[in-house]
């Protein structure tokens, strides 16, 4: 929710009339992340916004510039976010979709970079909605990835090179970091 000088990440069973008590401030998330000490952060916020009466991102695009962290925002401040035919929401898709795109790996070394990818994904939104919603209306997500401190999202590497115990060590391993995430609030 996009308040006066605000953004808040909302539960989904919040009240319009309750916002302001029910939201934690995308602010307070962002100095939770910046204080791990963790360089490459990727923020993504696929909010269901209405517009203009919602300017939701403002503040984030501000915060995240200045503490260096890559952001991809579902749309623009004041723009909308829908769900496709699908029932799914536009940057959700296309966000599960592309992930798995190996054609938008580096060819050279396999590895898949935040600013690339982003690119992909706003243009991937942007036609699927310019498809159902016309052109004029298209939901147009808002990126902000600067290369020079790109972030590595991760590589694909050639069929049969990993094996099952690479495959359960790695899984482990999200979920050890998934659980100091969760630690953190």
């Amino acid at each position: 929710m996009g308040t006066s000088g605000t953004d808040l990440l909302m539960p989904t069973d919040a009240k319009y009339d309750s916002f302001e008590k029910d939201g934690i401030p995308v602010r307070a998330l962002l100095e939770k992340f910046t204080a791990t000490g963790v360089k490459n952060i990727v923020f993504v916020a696929d909010a269901c916004r209405s517009g203009e009466k919602n300017p939701f991102g403002t503040e984030v695009i501000k915060l995240t510039r200045e503490a260096s962290i890559s952001l991809l925002l579902g749309c623009e401040p004041g723009g909308r976010s829908y769900e496709l035919r699908n029932g799914r929401g536009a940057l959700s898709h296309a966000l599960t979709t592309l992930m798995r795109d190996k054609s938008l790996a580096d060819d050279d070394t396999g590895a898949l970079w935040m600013s690339h990818f982003a690119a992909e994904v706003k243009a991937r939104v942007e036609e699927l909605t310019a498809d159902e919603k016309g052109v004029s209306n298209r939901q147009i997500p808002s990126v902000f990835c600067d290369k020079g401190q790109d972030v590595f999202l991760g590589a694909f590497v050639p069929f049969g090179v990993v094996g099952d115990a690479d495959l359960e060590r790695f899984s482990n391993d999200s979920l050890s970091v998934e659980i100091q995430v969760r630690n953190l609030f």
